[in-house]
């Protein structure tokens, strides 16, 4: 994971909306009349997204809820992340 990822805070568009239904988030972004439902590890990076967490400290704690190889989850956690991006659902946060 490259340092400025890792050091990237993320934080929820103000406009996205969420709901979880059995464990999975359902996203609502009015700005892109879209809606986005996650899994279960994706409604927990949801939950840990608070515009205060860098990448590195989300990582850490998905590491210590599930058990998924470091470099599998960086990866998955980074697509994830750009999805994220690419949907409208995140701000850039600090650095």
């Amino acid at each position: 994971m490259t340092q400025n990822f890792a050091g990237r805070v993320l934080k929820r568009h103000p406009d996205a909306a969420f709901q979880v239904v059995d464990g999975k988030a359902m996203i609502v972004v009015p700005t892109t009349k879209s809606v986005h439902v996650v899994n279960e590890i994706g409604t927990r990076i949801w939950d840990l997204i608070d515009g205060e967490r860098k990448v590195s400290e989300i990582l850490g704690e998905i590491a210590k809820d599930y058990q998924v190889e470091r470099p599998q989850l960086e990866a998955d956690l980074r697509e994830f992340v750009d999805t994220l991006d690419g949907n409208g659902m995140l701000l850039q946060g600090e650095e």
